[in-house]
């Protein structure tokens, strides 16, 4: 499981740590084992999944991030289960996160 597409203008990156990821970026797939670095550029659309056997990163943000904030704000205001949609869609986008669903 992972995020679906999404965009932000803050540059991020991700090193795969443990299992494998597959990464999403401006539609081109693939699959990320551990020891590789995946940099998304502010303003692409991506998106990941973890493999079948799970997956462990570490994720890096750029200068302007507002990932810190975005992240506070969905532990608060999203109950955990399945969300609803439109609130998360609403807490994202006031954080400056766009899906592209």
């Amino acid at each position: 499981m992972g995020p679906p597409p999404h965009s932000h203008e803050w540059d991020e990156a991700f090193f795969v740590l443990e299992g494998s990821v597959d990464f999403t970026c401006d539609g081109k797939r693939e699959t990320c084992v551990p020891g590789t670095l995946v940099f998304v550029p502010g303003g692409t659309v991506h998106s990941f999944e973890y493999g079948p056997d799970g997956g462990q990163m570490l994720e890096v943000t750029g200068a302007g991030s507002n990932a810190t904030q975005m992240f506070a704000a969905v532990d608060k205001e999203i109950p955990p289960g399945p969300p609803n949609i439109e609130t998360i869609t609403e807490v994202l986008s006031q954080n400056g996160v766009t899906l592209h669903l």
